[in-house]
């Protein structure tokens, strides 16, 4: 038994051992939500994170079971850091903590150097799945310059980082406002009569898009942007 263990008979004091270090639970987020990573993608998603630290973090979790160690193809040939299936089976527990998480989040504009993926990140904790049953769809939001999607399948969500899919709606919007927006704390059209929000796309696919993203109840969907 680890020295650093709990030293108890209890299956959350085990996982804590595994992964209750600081800074352990924020790489598995940016590793299962944004896909394999580069080690120098890591530092600059953590920037408070030490180079020293993530290397033991990384190689606790390599040696938990809970990722793997890749190359990329040449010429690129740098190491990347992926999830295994054990490490990807933690969703749900990372997918409860960022619901309870978000009561606590205050205005985005307090916090320096946003991140355009964490308000991205945030509509994972935002999707219902209950709300997706038939819908087949790529929601692509333009954060800052930088591209994500959302794609919905199956009732579930998935997010990629770039252009990977042809989109059926377009969000642009700054990270400030995306992290509004999920978080209810502005109307999506007010937001988007405001200028703050620019959305296309067929009218379908954008009530959908409000429907399972959006979390003000008396959001309606965004008939009025046709």
């Amino acid at each position: 038994m680890s020295r650093r263990s709990y030293g108890q008979y209890c299956g959350l004091a085990r996982a804590l051992d595994v992964v209750g270090d600081r800074w352990t639970l924020l790489l598995l987020r940016e590793l299962l939500y944004l896909g394999p990573r580069r080690f120098r993608d890591l530092r600059g998603a953590l920037p408070g994170l030490a180079p020293n630290l993530l290397t033991r973090r990384l190689r606790g979790l390599e040696r938990a079971g809970l990722l793997v160690r890749g190359t990329l193809p040449e010429p690129a040939g740098v190491a990347i850091y992926r999830l295994t299936a054990r490490g990807r089976s933690l969703e749900p527990a990372l997918f409860a903590l960022m619901q309870w998480g978000r009561a606590l989040l205050d205005d985005p504009r307090a916090q320096p150097g946003l991140r355009p993926a964490l308000p991205v990140i945030a509509l994972r904790a935002a999707f219902r799945p209950a709300d997706a049953d038939g819908i087949d769809e790529v929601y692509e939001l333009r954060v800052n310059g930088q591209i994500f999607q959302a794609v919905v399948k199956d009732r579930r969500m998935a997010l990629v980082q770039g252009a990977q899919h042809a989109p059926d709606v377009v969000a642009t919007a700054e990270a400030a406002t995306l992290a509004d927006v999920v978080a209810g704390r502005i109307d999506a059209l007010e937001a988007l009569g405001r200028g703050l929000l620019r959305v296309e796309g067929e009218p379908d696919a954008l009530g959908n898009f409000v429907r399972l993203f959006a979390q003000n109840p008396s959001l309606r969907p965004f008939r009025s942007a046709r």
